[in-house]
């Protein structure tokens, strides 16, 4: 009887096995879709040495700071806006305003749900640091400009630095 009853409990544990395998939880957690959205973000000049910026012609060389979730879409640059001033007298200088807009694409995120313990977390972010680049060409040489961020009002001076 002891090897009957073994083989009933394999016979047994099987089937669950099979029928927990085939079966398709229902979920309780909901989802809703971020849309994405394009917004202007901070940018820097690559790293100056000795107090100068290297500039390429009449090119300068961005850097955008970003991230993203592990498992979302990565954002991207989206589009440059570049607006050349020239010297007036109540700016006397010539200048430029860059304003880089990133898209972040639309992805999933759960719905807590109403009653969710406090040591329960949704949507916990692995945030992986990513960094862009863009390279920007300007009408005039870049070295007789004072180089702006337009993602801020008023827009934030970015070269030369302020001291």
């Amino acid at each position: 009887m002891r090897e009957d009853g073994r083989q009933a409990i394999l016979i047994c544990a099987a089937i669950l096995l099979v029928a927990g395998l085939t079966a398709s939880p229902a979920s309780a957690l909901e989802y809703e879709t971020v849309p994405a959205k394009v917004q202007p973000v901070h940018w820097s000049t690559e790293p100056v040495r000795q107090g100068h910026l290297r500039f390429e012609g009449r090119a300068v060389n961005t850097f955008i700071p970003s991230g993203y979730c592990l498992g979302w879409p990565k954002p991207q640059i989206d589009h440059v806006e570049l607006v050349e001033r020239p010297e007036t007298t109540a700016r006397p200088y010539k200048s430029a305003v860059i304003t880089i807009f990133m898209v972040y694409p639309e992805y999933q995120q759960v719905i807590p749900p109403p009653e969710t313990p406090d040591n329960v977390v949704y949507n916990a972010c692995a945030g992986l640091g990513l960094i862009l680049h863009k390279r920007i060409k300007l009408r005039r040489p870049p070295g007789d400009l004072r180089l702006f961020d337009g993602s801020s009002t008023p827009p934030r001076r970015v070269w030369p630095p302020r001291r």
